[in-house]
């Protein structure tokens, strides 16, 4: 079992998790118990807008400065798992 954590300006979520109702502005940290390896990050339509790869670490930070503002999906695969989280950015 993995635990996953994100950390936003005053809260702190673990996962798995199915949605995220905290908003994230310009940057999100990714932590986990395991290994993150891909990060990908899509919109409501399932299209890619990006993918952090090759993580290799149990944290990462995300910048979400250049995402738009909406309701995206993260698509986070640690070890053989892959945990699906809803994420919302406002800037």
């Amino acid at each position: 079992r993995y635990a996953l954590a994100f950390h936003f300006p005053f809260s702190i979520f673990h996962f798995p998790f199915s949605r995220v109702s905290c908003p994230a502005t310009s940057v999100t940290t990714a932590q986990s118990d395991g290994l993150i390896q891909v990060i990908v990050v899509v919109d409501e339509r399932g299209r890619k807008v990006a993918e952090y790869g090759n993580v290799n670490r149990t944290s990462i930070d995300l910048n979400t400065s250049d995402i738009p503002s909406g309701c995206y999906f993260l698509q986070i695969q640690v070890a053989d798992r892959i945990f699906n989280v809803r994420l919302i950015i406002l800037h």
